[in-house]
């Protein structure tokens, strides 16, 4: 299992999806299933962190059935919030009982919508923000540098601190830290 792991840094180890169309065919319901029942069982990680996606399918629902809390990840405009509404719903329809988060990427204070309005249509109040600053962001992906790296102290970076720390139950101190070595202060396991 270790040798699927890519070791980003010794904080941090990415199980990245396959990279062929027919690789993905081998991740199947029970396939994750195992494979996030062993990453959980391991010593070595104290955490778990899934991207599930935007898609509500057998392969999220057995991510759900394995998760102990839920962030919600969506944009401030109409059809991304009338998408989250719809799985606020269907996470109720299959009794969920999970400690839930909402995070708003992408915020621009200026923007139509105000974070009251956002949590009066969501049912549920927002946790955070995460700022938009698609020229900082784009130039990150564009040159595979990221961004906590090349600007640690940026708010994009510093919002995501506080989630990740939220996740965990930490608080993150005011001050910017360089780099990934936050993440050793969240108490991730080397």
């Amino acid at each position: 299992m270790k040798t699927l792991l890519y070791p980003y840094n010794k904080f941090l180890s990415l199980l990245p999806a396959p990279a062929r169309l027919e690789e993905a065919e081998a991740v199947t319901p029970d396939n994750l299933g195992k494979v996030l029942s062993y990453l959980k069982n391991m010593p070595t990680f104290s955490w778990v962190l899934l991207d599930a996606g935007h898609r509500m399918d057998e392969i999220t629902l057995k991510a759900l059935e394995h998760s102990d809390s839920l962030v919600l990840v969506t944009a401030p405009s109409v059809p991304a919030l009338a998408n989250t509404r719809k799985w606020l719903e269907l996470l109720q329809l299959l009794e969920l009982k999970l400690p839930m988060e909402i995070w708003l990427n992408a915020w621009d204070k200026a923007a139509d919508l105000t974070l009251a309005e956002v949590a009066n249509y969501l049912g549920m109040e927002v946790r955070g923000t995460i700022p938009f600053d698609p020229e900082a962001v784009s130039r990150s992906i564009n040159h595979g540098h990221p961004l906590a790296e090349t600007a640690p102290r940026h708010p994009v970076c510093q919002a995501i601190r506080s989630l990740g720390a939220g996740i965990v139950g930490l608080e993150v101190a005011e001050e910017a830290s360089s780099g990934w070595g936050w993440l050793k202060r969240l108490g991730v396991k080397a």
